[in-house]
């Protein structure tokens, strides 16, 4: 009997100290995922290279896989030359699930936003859901993998944001601004021309812009719009009139320009144009 009181007493005190420490852990976690969206607002390079294990791999809203490695370089990237100011960041929701030396997070995260190399920066709100796997090595609490979703834009705000984008669009194209387009065309951005030639990115600004192209008037007009997620597809009608080489030309007829909604923007990767065959 006395045996038995003992060893019944040590089990209760193991229990007690197991269910002290899986708090304490849960604590330290929670903490860990606060520090970890203020790092990623202040692009603080030095808390993923502590925080992030050697083996760490991210499955990103794209479906993109990126290893530590890749990661710490984005980061680096954007804080050299930032794209987007993160106006805020945080976790909701959060559940965290510890078995022995491994736990899992899911939550809910919420961004806003800012763009800051457009023209016509605005604001807009992100949010999706998240699996965090974190394995505890030598003491210390490290993040081994994650994997990120996005919820769906509301169709309605992309839509504005997406006829404001393609109204500067227009706007750089008659002051043959190189700053707009660059921000604009993504870099796989591809043009089908006339002949039939496809021209990436830097041939079609490089037209755009040439010093032997002089446009006088250009506008598009009957235009629709048709958005697939994030992906849209814009057709309409242009009319340009300007010289070219010192011979003036007008010309009428058809686009079609494909829009993909990226870091919380919309830019071109395709475009066709098909001129009416009155046009000169």
């Amino acid at each position: 009997m006395k045996n038995f009181k003992f060893t019944a007493i040590l089990l209760t005190t193991a229990f007690l100290s197991c269910s002290e420490n899986t708090k304490n852990d849960e604590q330290e976690i929670r903490n860990l995922i606060a520090s970890y969206d203020e790092a990623a607002a202040k692009s603080d390079v030095a808390f993923f290279e502590k925080n992030l294990a050697s083996d760490y791999q991210m499955s990103s809203t794209e479906g993109n896989i990126r290893n530590k490695e890749t990661s710490l370089k984005l980061i680096k990237e954007d804080l050299e030359e930032p794209s987007y100011k993160l106006i805020s960041l945080k976790s909701d929701s959060v559940n965290v699930h510890i078995v022995g030396d491994m736990a899992v997070v899911t939550g809910k995260w919420l961004s806003t936003v800012q763009s800051l190399k457009d023209p016509l920066p605005v604001m807009h709100d992100d949010e999706g859901r998240y699996t965090s796997i974190l394995e505890k090595r030598n003491g210390q609490w490290l993040m081994i993998a994650e994997q990120v979703s996005e919820k769906p834009h509301n169709k309605q705000e992309l839509e504005t944001q997406l006829k404001a984008t393609s109204e500067n669009y227009d706007k750089g194209l008659l002051a043959q601004d190189r700053k707009i387009f660059e921000e604009l065309f993504a870099e796989d951005y591809v043009a089908t021309g006339r002949e039939g030639r496809l021209i990436n990115k830097e041939e079609s600004i490089n037209q755009i812009i040439s010093p032997n192209l002089k446009i006088l008037t250009s506008k598009t007009d009957d235009k629709n719009f048709r958005i697939y997620r994030n992906t849209a597809v814009e057709t309409g009608r242009f009319s340009d009139s300007g010289t070219y080489n010192g011979k003036p030309f007008s010309e009428t007829g058809r686009y079609t320009t494909t829009w993909v909604y990226r870091d919380g923007k919309w830019r071109v990767v395709a475009d066709h144009t098909s001129p009416m065959p009155d046009s000169k």
